[in-house]
């Protein structure tokens, strides 16, 4: 009966045997989850798994020759050590990834803060009011103005898709590039070309849209061009008209040879331009559906009779109680008097 048996306690050979498997594959299984933790499989890999299985072959042929000693529980033992350091490692890698984010949100914020305007444009005549509601800590959204002299300003809004560092970083780019427009501000389509022709092929499946306005006290006009963007809109309190700014080109950045016209149109006191992005008509309303233009005139409408700030904030109280997915930014200039005589700016 010697070789039926094994140890005491009646076990078997083959009962010692399975015993030796599992504290192989315990071993082995140990060493497939620490190895991959520091450094990729190669051939030291392959290396530490054969030196632990001719380690677990001698262990278990000392068993043999030496009744009493059982490499189970240092079998067990290493199991538990590498599943505990599996755990840590990825608890520490999980850690590592989300300061990463974290300091990645911190400089796309940096350079936001950096690139939105510090105030508002004063001029004779125009009162302009804005408001911008990110969705997250980081949007794309953006919008800057460019006073050519007391009686003329030229207004860009617009959202850059995506967010964090690389919608940060192309709106920085945008400002540089806006700022550098002075001397053709009073043709919003020439604006939105060389800022098409700045954007081209400096980011890859990004891309912007724009609206661009150009008000003139002196002559009394609004120009306006659009680049990809949803459609501005143009208050006439001497008709109690709305009208829909709907002159649109390509997108800003895609492609180099898209062009933009302008429309333009006569303004009295009393007239104001709404210039936005499209997460204003996009959020969802009270009832659960989405705003959309027709929506957004009517409630624009309703509330004509308000100063410009309070105008523009039960705009976006009514057009913002629901589900919104995205940033909003908008821009109101109002008339308030014409005819003013201008002197040019320094």
């Amino acid at each position: 009966m010697r070789h039926c048996l094994g140890r005491g306690h009646g076990r078997t050979w083959a009962a010692d045997r399975v015993n030796n498997l599992i504290v192989i594959t315990s071993i082995l299984l140990a060493a497939a989850l620490l190895v991959p933790q520091f450094r990729r499989p190669g051939r030291e890999w392959l290396i530490v798994c054969f030196l632990l299985f001719f380690a677990t072959v001698v262990m278990a042929n000392l068993q043999i020759a030496i009744g009493g000693y059982d490499p189970e529980p240092l079998g067990f033992l290493l199991l538990l050590v590498a599943l505990g350091a599996l755990s840590a490692g990825r608890a520490f890698d999980r850690e590592r990834r989300l300061r990463s984010v974290e300091h990645e949100l911190e400089t796309a914020r940096r350079i936001q803060n950096s690139i939105l305007p510090r105030g508002l444009p004063s001029l004779p005549g125009l009162v302009v009011t804005a408001r911008y509601e990110p969705m997250t800590e980081v949007a794309g959204d953006f919008y800057d103005f460019i006073v050519v002299d007391e009686c003329r300003l030229t207004i860009l809004v617009a959202d850059v898709s995506g967010h964090g560092i690389p919608a940060a970083l192309i709106a920085s780019m945008l400002k540089v590039a806006f700022g550098a427009q002075k001397e053709c501000a009073t043709n919003p389509a020439e604006v939105l070309h060389r800022l098409n022709l700045v954007l081209h092929g400096t980011f890859d499946r990004q891309f912007v849209t724009a609206a661009c306005a150009h008000i003139d006290l002196t002559e009394r006009t609004v120009q306006y061009a659009g680049a990809g963007h949803p459609p501005s809109l143009l208050w006439k309190s001497e008709r109690s008209e709305l009208v829909e700014l709907g002159e649109n080109g390509l997108l800003l950045g895609p492609f180099r040879s898209a062009t933009y016209r302008n429309v333009k149109h006569s303004v009295e006191p009393g007239d104001f331009v709404l210039l936005y992005t499209d997460g204003l008509v996009e959020g969802t309303g009270g009832d659960g559906q989405p705003l959309g233009g027709e929506g957004l005139k009517s409630i624009v409408r309703a509330n004509i009779g308000q100063q410009p700030a309070v105008f523009v904030d039960r705009l976006l109280h009514t057009a913002l109680t629901g589900i919104r997915e995205d940033d909003v930014t908008l821009v109101l200039a109002r008339v308030e008097a014409i005819g003013i005589p201008c002197r040019n700016s320094a």
